[in-house]
């Protein structure tokens, strides 16, 4: 579809995904972005796409939050990860933009889960997720891996659906062991932001274990 906003959103995942390309967080083809452009329709990147020279054609309209995704994308095909995508969409209804990216820290720092979270340290970067008080221990849930990415939204969907998922202490994002970090926001660069805040998390945590200093406290691991 030529839709002059979905054009303008194309553009902006497009700057966003050369942006964490140059980062080394979407290597190759690594990572997907998807924003959402009607109440049953999001854009997502293309299976398969360097993520640091995408065109237009490589966003794809995905219509439907449930079940075998529908497009329009001709030969190109979605991310083979939009079923979590999807899974975010249909259970947040805040979510209107969903990035996965695949950096060095965030994979080491999921090897660090306890009980399928990783507790964060008291930084004032926390802050930009709209918290007042980072030292009250705030965490990111951690996901097993699975060859078969149906499993990994099923299991997503299953911790979205309980009760008080969202109470005060957890972030809008997730880790899947060595699979990177899932991030959704209001808006494509609320989720911009909210990769950044916590890539540099991730990279103060592995600093830290790598130095002499000691950890700082209220919960990180």
């Amino acid at each position: 579809m030529n839709d002059p906003e979905w054009n303008v959103q194309k553009d902006e995942l497009i700057r966003i995904s050369g942006y964490f390309y140059q980062k080394g967080w979407m290597v190759g083809t690594s990572g997907n972005l998807s924003v959402k452009v009607s109440p049953d329709t999001f854009l997502i990147t293309a299976s398969g796409r360097p993520k640091g020279m995408l065109s237009k054609e490589d966003l794809l309209d995905v219509r439907g939050f449930d079940g075998p995704p529908e497009t329009s994308g001709g030969p190109r095909k979605p991310s083979a990860e939009v079923s979590i995508h999807q899974a975010i969409y249909s259970s947040v209804d805040e979510a209107n933009a969903v990035f996965h990216v695949h950096s060095v820290e965030s994979n080491i720092v999921s090897e660090w889960a306890i009980d399928h979270r990783v507790h964060l340290p008291p930084l004032e970067m926390i802050k930009g997720f709209g918290v007042a008080d980072p030292s009250l221990g705030y965490r990111i849930d951690v996901l097993e891996n699975h060859l078969d990415v149906s499993r990994i939204a099923l299991d997503l969907r299953e911790l979205l659906s309980h009760s008080g998922v969202f109470r005060e202490t957890r972030l809008p994002a997730f880790l899947i062991r060595h699979h990177g970090l899932t991030v959704w926001g209001k808006d494509a660069m609320d989720a911009f932001h909210r990769i950044e805040l916590l890539e540099y998390v991730f990279r103060f945590m592995v600093t830290m274990r790598t130095s002499d200093r000691p950890s700082p406290s209220a919960g990180f691991n």
